[in-house]
């Protein structure tokens, strides 16, 4: 996309111009449509699931990955991938120069490479395990008035050293067996 002219002067690079621009576009809008239409069928998937109760929750839970996964690569896709196309179709119309805005295209596009394996590597599973455990971790502790959570962490402590001091306990065998 960087060697491309996006001012061209002769109709074989204005024609090169469009065609990268439209099939551009119209592979984001697929690679849009079909993660779209994954992320339907897995939410219909988990709607029906827990009426029936069929899934486990390991299932449901790497359904939500693969739904959080794909809503990012969605955004990611169309944010930076769209203005350039678009750019380079304004230009060839003819319309009056915009430098800055040329600029800006190019680099959402060069930031769209950047991106890509960022979102794969920072929205794996783990990731997002590690991530959902601290939201509901911060949540449960922010639900709870301060008085109940305290007393139930005392009660907490007081049923581990109990446990604690049970596993210090040995049985004591006398040597001889009765029958």
């Amino acid at each position: 996309w960087c060697f491309y002219n996006f001012r061209a002067k002769n109709l074989a690079d204005k024609v090169y111009a469009y065609l990268y621009s439209v099939i551009w576009v119209l592979i984001i809008f697929c690679t849009v449509l079909f993660n779209l239409l994954v992320i339907v069928k897995l939410v219909m998937r988990r709607v029906s699931a827990s009426d029936k109760k069929k899934q486990n929750s390991k299932a449901k839970r790497n359904e939500i990955y693969s739904i959080v996964l794909l809503v990012v690569i969605v955004i990611v896709t169309a944010t930076c991938g769209v203005p350039l196309a678009i750019r380079a179709i304004v230009n060839e119309s003819g319309s009056e120069k915009n430098n800055n805005a040329d600029l800006h295209a190019s680099r959402m596009a060069t930031f769209n490479m950047i991106l890509d394996p960022l979102v794969y590597i920072f929205f794996r599973r783990e990731n997002l395990e590690w991530l959902f455990r601290f939201i509901r971790k911060k949540r449960g502790k922010s639900s709870k008035p301060s008085e109940e959570s305290s007393s139930a962490s005392a009660k907490t402590d007081e049923t581990n050293r109990s446990a604690t001091n049970l596993e210090k306990i040995q049985p004591e065998f006398s040597g001889a067996v009765t029958t």
